[in-house]
């Protein structure tokens, strides 16, 4: 019996072949071999006996970077009857696979392209360069797809591939891209680390795409992204090269058209070999539908590791198509002025000079037009639609009363005058003043009347005689407690610049229901018309008296020409005011999306507004001072108007699923203001300051 000992050292995951017939003595003939011991914990199965002499076995995979040995043990038998031991003593290197999100913490949201995003970083800790090697993702949550994967193994496993070879000691990190189809985050799925010999991946046959549907941007934290339109199951390899001296290499990792604007981002392995610099250009093949990467479950076969430079990974052609490039070096802007700082700045100007009018609906729709209409390149047609139901009410809606009651005047101070009061009145006889021509009766009357003693002075021998004029001014200012929320519906059309920023327009119609009524007790400066008539030595009856015209020769006669007085006084307004507006607000603006994550979209948006109403209003007072009191003044009025003004505002929307959101927001309305007329009073609405609430729900198509 002999005891032979192979040596061997290998990369873990690898498949390896010794050819034990090597070391078989010259004066024996090897007749069979046999395994008689192996170690499942390292070897993925048992090794294989393929002839006499010949033994194959695999090492299972690791990605913690600890070696780790074993001994094969192989019976070797001859033809004169004797057996020997051969021991393969087998020493197994792995590399290192870190996951800088820690698995089971949240991965991370790439606004710009809606993606998620998983970071992992490979370290070559063995002794051995890794020619070839990829990333899988044995289990995704539901609703979740690798969509930067390099292809699919046989069983569907997607995996995406290392396509520069690691040197011992070298690294690289990849970031691997996931969608998930409703918008919420998830853990960090778990991978696994696959060693393989140098692979190549099938030549993608198809058609580039013209240069002016490919553009290279920079967006996101400084990355780049190659944008370009795409069609539904169309499968688009991107190439690139950093010189225009070198050949076009190919992505390893084929992008799925989805019928929309794409935005691929570059930002080295495992999609580039490398980051991007300022000279890369790119264009982008368009291939047949389904035509993804596919990988074998069994890895390559093995080679016996050397000092010697790996043979570079063969890199895809494409069928040659006459066609420009996208660079990435202009960063997609071009040194344009963006259309929304153009509208908005024609915006601000408009509300400058004029708070509402022609200028600012002008403003609104340059800014709509230039945004919307504006050349720009297909790939940047990205569009969202979205229809919003929500009730909306106005708030911070001023109503002001003015009292002008023309009917109300002081009495006549002319001779052989009917003067009437509050408090009394004085008249002219039916005769003209007794008119029986006696020396002093022409200019007294016996036709008189008062209220109240207090108006007679015995002293000074006179009667006071009052009237109340109403205030010609502002005596009311209510504010918007009694408005009621309203059905609006919003519709809006968002689309990505170049930059991933998304604008657009949206037009709302929504009622206005504004009621507004009011029985407070009011206080108000009025004037005081006093007028003052001499008794004559008449001594009236106590009040309150009332007398009309009489011949009877001892019936109490006063003067008829007063001395009149004028006063301001404290008067109280007791009454009631009912105010009834209802009507549309419609607007038609521009949308700009601050803040776009799948949970949450903040939006600011303004434009031009459209108030059509009709009012109507009542009011029934009685006002009075602390000597006088009774004057009532009523009216009524109505009309219908419509307002041009502005508004801006913002929102945000909390998305429950991908299409689905509720919806809050406010904003400032500039409406102007509504004047209704009546003889007595006016009523004026002031829409000038208004806010106005939002609350509902989106649904996005």
């Amino acid at each position: 019996s002999l005891n032979i000992f192979v040596e061997r050292q290998l990369l873990g995951g690898m498949t390896q072949k010794v050819d034990l017939a090597t070391v078989t003595p010259a004066t024996k003939t090897l007749v069979s071999t046999t395994v008689v011991s192996w170690d499942p914990n390292l070897l993925r199965e048992a090794p294989v006996i393929t002839q006499p002499g010949g033994l194959t076995f695999v090492a299972i995979d690791r990605q913690n970077g600890v070696p780790a040995s074993t001994v094969i043990v192989v019976r070797q038998t001859y033809s004169d009857a004797t057996t020997a031991d051969v021991s393969v003593p087998i020493s197994l290197y792995y590399p290192t696979l870190q996951v800088l999100n820690v698995t089971g913490t949240p991965v991370t949201l790439n606004p710009q392209t809606s993606l998620y995003e998983q970071v992992v970083r490979i370290v070559n800790t063995t002794m051995f360069p890794l020619i070839s090697y990829s990333v899988s993702v044995p289990s995704l949550p539901a609703g979740v797809t690798l969509k930067s994967a390099s292809g699919l193994k046989a069983d569907g496993t997607p995996f995406v591939s290392g396509i520069t070879d690691l040197a011992p000691g070298a690294e690289t990190s990849l970031i691997l891209e996931y969608f998930s189809t409703d918008a919420k985050t998830f853990a960090s799925p778990e991978l696994k680390l696959l060693l393989f010999q140098a692979s190549s991946m099938p030549t993608p046959q198809g058609t580039l795409l013209a240069a002016s549907q490919v553009r290279a941007v920079t967006g996101y934290i400084g990355r780049i992204y190659v944008q370009f339109p795409s069609t539904t199951a169309a499968t688009y390899w991107i190439q690139y090269r950093d010189a225009a001296t070198e050949a076009w290499h190919t992505s390893t990792v084929p992008v799925l058209g989805t019928g929309e604007s794409i935005s691929w981002m570059d930002n080295g392995l495992p999609k580039t070999a490398s980051v991007p610099t300022a000279s890369r250009t790119y264009q982008v093949l368009m291939a047949k539908p389904g035509a993804m990467a596919m990988m074998a479950d069994t890895p390559a076969s093995p080679t016996v590791p050397s000092t010697s430079a790996p043979a570079p990974v063969p890199v895809p052609s494409a069928v040659s198509t006459p066609a420009g490039s996208a660079s990435s070096g202009g960063g997609g802007g071009g040194g344009a002025v963006s259309p929304w700082f153009l509208g908005s700045l024609f915006l601000l100007l408009a509300r400058r000079y004029y708070r509402r009018g022609l200028l600012t609906t002008l403003g609104c729709g340059a800014l709509l037009l230039v945004s919307l209409l504006a050349p720009r390149p297909a790939q940047a047609a990205d569009f969202e639609q979205s229809i919003t139901v929500s009730a909306m009410e106005l708030v911070n809606v001023r109503v002001t009363a003015t009292l002008h009651d023309s009917s109300t005047v002081a009495p006549a101070l002319t001779p052989l005058a009917n003067r009437t009061y509050l408090n009394g009145y004085n008249r002219v006889d039916s005769s003209g003043n007794l008119g029986e021509g006696a020396p002093g009766l022409l200019t007294r009357t016996g036709n008189f009347g008062f209220t109240s003693s207090s108006q007679v002075n015995p002293t000074a021998g006179t009667l006071a005689l009052s009237q109340i004029l109403p205030p010609t001014a502002q005596y009311y200012t209510g504010s918007s407690s009694h408005t009621k929320a309203a059905p609006e519906i919003r519709y809006m059309l968002m689309r990505r610049d170049s930059h991933g920023v998304r604008f657009g327009a949206e037009a709302r119609a929504g009622q206005i229901n504004f009621i507004q009524d009011d029985v407070r007790s009011l206080a108000a400066n009025a004037t005081v018309v006093t007028d003052t008539y001499q008794l004559g030595g008449v001594v009236p009856p106590p009040g309150p008296y009332a007398n009309g015209y009489s011949v009877v020769p001892f019936t109490p006669r006063i003067g008829d020409i007063p001395t009149r007085t004028l006063t301001t006084a404290s008067t109280t307004i007791q009454g009631s005011r009912n105010f009834k507006t209802k009507g549309w607000l419609m607007r038609f603006g521009g949308v700009w999306r601050l803040y776009d994550r799948p949970t949450l979209q903040v939006e600011f948006h303004g434009g031009a507004a459209l108030v059509d109403v009709h009012s109507e209003f009542s009011v029934q007072e009685s006002l009075g001072t602390s000597t006088v009191s009774g004057l009532l003044v009523q009216g009524s009025g109505a009309r219908s108007a419509r307002n041009l003004g502005w508004y801006a505002g913002g929102n945000a929307c909390w998305l429950v699923t991908k299409n689905w959101g509720l919806v809050g927001g406010i904003d400032r309305l500039d409406a102007g203001k509504f004047t209704v007329n009546s003889p007595a009073a006016s009523i004026r609405l002031d829409l000038s300051h208004a806010m106005v609430l939002n609350l509902g729900v989106r649904r996005t198509f």
